[in-house]
Order: structure tokens, then C-alpha cells, then sequence
């Protein structure tokens, strides 16, 4: 089972251990890149909805709290109803934790701009709010003012969400950063105010990356490999370390999103990555080459070329008719380069395997496997 965004039972299940087994579906975590090849303007996955149709829920031996990232047992409830609760003084220990728990993560998944926004709305950064609530529970502070009633003066947990208790617009910013692209409104009246990237979104993050690019262009060696067509091996490390630096730079520079925003700028020229070719880490070399202005005609994936280039490759006057052997391991080695970029013999050993790198070595000599390598790469890398 791959990691799920929305669990929906619609049966009951009789055992606590396989309810806890089929809720732990939802529980397993997915690197950011490969959520938003399925839920594209997603961010991060920090939590996951479970739409319980029969009941199951609600059964005594099931309905117990999850336990929280301390280890902490803490019954989860919706963020609304928390501000509820919180702006009626309802401060027990398990509000104040959750509130702080629920400030980082939404302060994870959005950058400065919202951050500045939301300490206007409140006077106060919601990391700082959340760090204060931390360090009032680790030092003792919460449990020497212990929460018995909202009527009693509970000075201390008043005043660690005060922020959000004495500004309601800081609170229904706060729901709307919670629930990403959907404006909260009242019960049954919201409305969709964005679905995915919108142009100007995506003109904005086409502009940015390709500022990126022209600013190093003459410090990263793939970069200017690119922008000045030179006949260069570009290798995983060298995507590898640059995908990395982009990433750090802006979260949104990673290839399946910039793919994704170019396709809504110029859906014409942009053919849609297909499900076997997100991963490829030579996207971001088809990228690079589009942002130039270098690229022939569309932004195609290079894995989605191989096959006619296979072929091409084959045919050149010079080379000699492949055996049936030859030709499998030669087409193994050409999805491995329009996936990875150029590769030596060693990546290769890494890659797909020693006792592949054999067999290669096998059917075309020992001495000749550095020679093939290098003519593949050129060949299903070429713009």
C-alpha cells in the first residue's frame, strides 16, 4: 500500500489491531516531490482524513485518541473547532500542545510573505506563539497553573493565545493557510478560490527559476552546459547536486512543479510528464533547455524520446547489427541514461547492478563498454 491522503472506510472492521493497522495506511509519510506528482499544488503531507461512512469509529475499543508526535495522547479535533474552544477559554494542556503543534506545521508549509501577514493580523510570528507554548509546558509553567474551569483567571494560558483570542481576523487567516486553496466561509458556502497554479503563479515561478539560471549560470557546470550547448557529459551527481540547490532555493523548483507551471503557461508547447517519467531526474536538464529558449519545438521528457532515439542510434551507418542479447542490454542501458543522465561504468554497477554490468561487459567486451556508454549518453541526452 503506498501512502494515502484520504482513508474512506465503508465497512466495519472487528478487530482494534486491524483498525489500528489500516488507520497506520494513512500514517506513512511521502516525500514532498512524489505527493505533488499526485496532488500537484499540495506541499507537504502532514496529516491525512479519515471519512469513516459506517461507524467504525465509534466503537468503544476503537474510538481511542491517536498518539501524537511527543508520544503524547492527545485527541485530535478540527483547527476551527480549536480556535473555538481557545477564544472561550477552554485552555486545558491538550489545547495549548495541539495549537502549537497545528502553528508549526502550517508555518512549515507556507513561506515569508504569509508568515509576515499572519504577525500583522496577530502581532506575534506563529512560530514564536508555538515556542512559547512549548517552553511554558517543558518548563513546568502550564502545570503549576493547572486548567480547571474557563470562569477561573488562568492568566498564564490567556495569555500565550492572546494573539489569536483577541483577533479574529488572525483567525480566519489562519483556517484559510490551514485549508490551502479554499477560502472558509460559512458552513456549506465555501467557495473554490483557486485550483492548482494560476497563471500568474506559475508566470511568477517560470520567472524566478529562470532568473536562477541566467544568475548561475557561470558557477554550476550542468547550467552552463546547457545554456551554452556544449558537448559535455551531464551526469546524475551534477542533476543530482542541482536539483538539491534548487529545492533549498525555493521549494517550487523542483521539475514536476516547474513542468507542471509551464504547462499551464503554454499548454501547447508542454507535453504532460506521464506517470513513469515523473521521477526521471533528466527532466530538469528538458527544463533547463526550454527556459534557454534552446529547446526544438515541446517540452518533452527525454524518457518519453528514447524509443525512436533507440532506434535512430541503432541505424547509423557505423554501427554493427546488435545480437537479440546485445539489444536488450543496450535498451536497459538507454532507460537507465534518459533517467539519470550520462553514467560510467561504476554508476552503473551501482545503479542496476553488478552482475548486470557483466553481463554488458560480456556481450561487448570489457573494452568497449566505456565506448558504448559514452555514445548512448550522447546520443539519448542530445537536445
Amino acid at each position: 500500500m503506498k501512502p494515502l491522503e484520504i482513508l474512506l472506510f465503508m465497512r466495519d472492521v472487528n478487530t482494534e489491531s486491524l483498525f489500528i493497522q489500516m488507520r497506520g495506511r494513512g500514517c506513512r509519510k511521502i516525500p514532498d516531490d512524489v505527493l505533488r506528482n499526485v496532488t500537484p499544488n499540495a506541499d507537504t503531507k502532514d496529516h491525512f482524513t479519515i471519512v469513516d461512512a459506517v461507524g467504525v469509529t465509534r466503537h468503544p475499543m476503537k474510538n481511542k485518541p491517536i498518539d501524537g508526535d511527543d508520544g503524547d495522547r492527545i485527541v485530535p479535533i478540527s483547527l476551527e473547532k480549536l480556535l473555538e474552544q481557545i477564544t472561550h477559554g477552554w485552555l486545558p494542556d491538550d489545547n495549548l500542545i495541539l495549537l502549537a503543534k497545528r502553528l508549526v506545521r502550517i508555518h512549515d508549509r507556507y513561506r515569508e510573505a504569509q508568515h509576515k501577514k499572519f504577525a500583522a493580523l496577530s502581532g506575534m510570528d506563529m512560530i514564536d506563539m508555538a515556542k512559547s507554548i512549548q517552553d511554558a509546558s517543558d518548563s513546568g509553567q502550564l502545570a503549576a497553573e493547572q486548567f480547571v474551569h474557563p470562569n477561573e483567571p488562568n492568566l498564564l494560558r490567556k495569555a500565550l493565545v492572546q494573539p489569536l483570542s483577541l483577533h479574529v481576523e488572525a483567525r480566519k487567516y489562519l483556517l484559510e493557510l490551514n485549508s490551502g486553496y479554499v477560502n472558509i466561509l460559512q458552513p456549506g458556502k465555501d467557495r473554490i478560490v483557486g485550483k492548482g497554479f494560476s497563471k500568474e503563479k506559475a508566470l511568477e515561478t517560470t520567472t524566478e527559476f529562470e532568473a536562477y539560471l541566467q544568475q548561475h549560470r557561470d558557477e554550476e557546470e550542468v547550467i552552463r552546459i546547457v545554456a551554452d550547448q556544449l558537448d559535455s557529459a551531464i551526469t546524475y551527481d551534477m542533476l543530482a547536486d542541482l536539483a538539491g540547490k534548487l529545492k533549498a532555493f525555493n521549494f517550487e523548483f523542483q521539475p514536476a512543479t516547474l513542468w507542471y507551471a509551464y504547462s499551464v503557461l503554454d499548454p501547447e508547447k508542454v507535453v504532460p510528464l506521464k506517470a513513469e517519467d515523473k521521477d526521471a531526474q533528466t527532466n530538469l536538464i528538458q527544463l533547463m533547455r526550454f527556459a534557454f529558449g534552446g529547446h526544438p519545438g515541446k517540452l518533452q521528457s527525454l524518457r518519453s524520446l528514447s524509443a525512436r532515439r533507440f532506434e535512430l542510434w541503432c541505424g547509423e551507418p557505423q554501427r554493427k547489427v546488435l545480437t537479440d542479447v546485445q539489444r536488450q542490454l543496450t535498451l536497459e542501458l538507454t532507460n537507465y541514461i534518459v533517467c539519470n543522465g550520462a553514467c560510467t561504468q561504476l554508476n552503473i554497477s551501482n545503479g542496476i547492478g553488478p552482475q548486470f554490468l557483466m553481463q554488458v561487459r560480456s556481450a561487448f567486451g570489457a573494452k568497449n563498454v566505456d565506448t558504448l556508454l559514452k555514445s548512448l549518453s550522447a546520443f539519448m541526452l542530445a537536445a
